[in-house]
Formats: C-alpha cells, sequence, structure tokens
C-alpha cells in the first residue's frame, strides 16, 4: 500500500492537475444559495478556470500528503 503511495505521488508530481495540490478546493456551499459550486485555490484565493493548465503554470503546485485522497 505504501509503494503504491509512493507511485501515485511521483505520477501526481510528474503531472499537476489542480485536484491533486495541497491548495485546491472544490466549493459548494452556495448550491442553497443559487450559487454554482466552483473550484479554487486557498493560497491564491482565486477560481480556478483550467486546473490542469494552472498547475502547470503555478510555481506552489504541492502534492497532497494525505493518504486518503489516494
Amino acid at each position: 500500500d505504501d509503494f503504491m503511495n509512493k507511485i501515485v505521488k511521483k505520477y501526481r508530481q510528474k503531472h499537476p492537475n489542480c485536484e491533486y495540490c495541497e491548495w485546491y478546493n472544490y466549493n459548494c456551499k452556495g448550491w442553497m444559495y443559487g450559487v454554482p459550486s466552483y473550484e479554487e485555490c486557498k493560497l491564491k484565493n482565486k477560481i480556478i478556470r483550467f486546473n490542469k493548465i494552472t498547475a502547470k503554470l503555478c510555481k506552489y503546485y504541492q502534492v497532497k500528503e494525505k493518504d486518503d485522497e489516494i
């Protein structure tokens, strides 16, 4: 299991995607008020529009360390 986690982490480091990033947050809090859900960067406090392109250009991209995410 630990070996698999290392493989996944290595892959995610080489193929950046905001969903794998420590600073990524999927915000769906406003659905009760008719506000659509959105993806955001907690570090930059910005909405993410293209998560695969944004992650490749971001110098703060950091892979999540949580085992339950993998």
